[in-house]
This record gives C-alpha cells, sequence and structure tokens, in this order.
C-alpha cells in the first residue's frame, strides 16, 4: 500500500511539472500572439503575465521533493567521505573536554585549599594567612 502512495505522489509531481510547462507554453503563447496581432488586447498580455509567474512557482514547487532528496543523499555521501576525520573530531573533542573538566576540577580543589589556608583582614578586607594575629596590610589585630 505504500508503494502505492508513492507513486502517486511521484505522478503528482510529473502532472504538476506538465500542468507548469503547459502555464509556461501558454503565457508565452499569448504575450506572442498579441505582439503578432495587428490589435492588441490587454487581456491576452494581463492572463499571459499571470501564467508564466504561476507556472514557474508550480514546477518551482513540484522540484522540491527532487531536490531535497538530491540534498539528503549529498549530505550522506559528505558524512560517509568525512567518517574518519569526524571520528578524529569527535575523539579530540572529548580529549579536550575531558582535559578542561580535569583543569576545572583541580582548579576548585586548589581554591577550596587555599581558601582553608587564608581568611579575610576584619578591617580592610584583605586576605591574610589563617593564623595571622595581625593583618599584614593594615596592622590590625585580628580576632
Amino acid at each position: 500500500m505504500e508503494e502505492k502512495k508513492k507513486t502517486k505522489r511521484i505522478s503528482g509531481f510529473w502532472i504538476a511539472r506538465i500542468i507548469a510547462i503547459l502555464l509556461l507554453a501558454g503565457g508565452l503563447c499569448m504575450i506572442i500572439i498579441n505582439s503578432v496581432n495587428s490589435e492588441e488586447s490587454p487581456a491576452l498580455i494581463i492572463c499571459g503575465c499571470f501564467c508564466i509567474p504561476i507556472g514557474f512557482m508550480v514546477l518551482i514547487f513540484s522540484l522540491l521533493p527532487a531536490i531535497q532528496k538530491g540534498m539528503i543523499k549529498l549530505n550522506k555521501h559528505i558524512v560517509e567521505e568525512n567518517k574518519e576525520d569526524l571520528q578524529d573530531l569527535s575523539t579530540a573533542q572529548s580529549e579536550i573536554l575531558s582535559e578542561g573538566v580535569k583543569n576545572l576540577s583541580k582548579a576548585a580543589t586548589e581554591g577550596v585549599q587555599d581558601a582553608k589556608d587564608k581568611k579575610f583582614c576584619m578591617y580592610c578586607g584583605k586576605q591574610i594567612n589563617n593564623d595571622s594575629k595581625f593583618c599584614s596590610y593594615c596592622g590590625k589585630e585580628q580576632k
């Protein structure tokens, strides 16, 4: 049943393409006939000017599925061709992230360790050693 639906869709696109070509040809014919005819008919020019852009739009929209299918095929081909490079890139990104997490963890651990060994002066706010009885910046006694 899916094959029938697929066939109908494909034939629908072909019908749309045929209609588009007929609109384009009809629009051009209307304009050419009007220019050859001794009596100009604004109705023919207007109809021709409407048929041509509508024909182009129908043609483009009927070709979109084929273009999309081609683009998907092209993207799959590009991924296949560059599979090794993509895997190498993925591995490199993993290593970079892993190293970054290690460095961040190390910095956080060292920061906590430094915080244990240091305190802030109650008067000037500068960082001093945890066991200092006097601030090395302002000289005031720490309680």
